[in-house]
């Protein structure tokens, strides 16, 4: 099962509320997502300056992007191991909840830990349209929450792999294998 260390390098949230984030992220993946995606994972709180383990999986809760406009995103590491990225304190002055941000990036993470998944469109024109496998931009918005405090993917939310990746807003062209995808703040998708 893949580990994932969730990180808190944030000033502005508080270590037990990252704990408490990662049990309602842990029954988000285990009950929500790995039925639907087949892709579980094992959460673990990892302390501030504590070196994450070779091979683990990282969402980093950071303060501010290094990314104009992006509230979170996720890549991979020099050693090729996924990781997430959360701006709490950009998510905070956007209005937004950190704790959303860290959902949608650890779910999308799971769901294409590579980045380098997508969906085909052959249109009716001959044209053919990529668009990359981010399950949540399709749901993307602070409005919804369930019991963990946490936006929900249901079969509801996500029909398919193919629907939810068609009714993403970020298309894109077949010029690279791989690129990053964040979840920007409104007006800048």
């Amino acid at each position: 099962m893949v580990q994932v260390a969730i990180v808190n390098g944030s000033s502005v949230v508080q270590d037990a509320d990252v704990q408490d984030s990662v049990a309602a992220l842990q029954i988000q993946v285990s009950r929500d997502f790995a039925p639907i995606w087949g892709r579980d994972a094992q959460l673990a709180f990892s302390p501030r300056n504590t070196p994450v383990p070779g091979g683990t999986w990282e969402l980093l809760i950071a303060d501010n992007s290094d990314q104009a406009g992006d509230l979170g995103y996720h890549e991979l590491t020099v050693n090729g191991d996924p990781l997430g990225k959360v701006f709490a304190q950009d998510d905070i002055a956007n209005g937004n909840s950190w704790t959303v941000t860290a959902s949608h990036e650890l779910l999308e993470m799971l769901a294409d830990p590579w980045i380098n998944q997508c969906v085909q469109n052959n249109k009716p024109d001959g044209s053919i349209r990529f668009y990359a496998l981010e399950i949540c931009d399709a749901c993307e918005d602070d409005l919804s929450s369930s019991p963990t405090g946490f936006s929900r993917m249901t079969r509801h939310h996500t029909i398919s792999k193919a629907e939810s990746t068609r009714r993403s807003p970020f298309s894109r062209t077949a010029t690279s294998a791989i690129w990053m995808h964040s979840h920007r703040t409104a007006g800048n998708s």
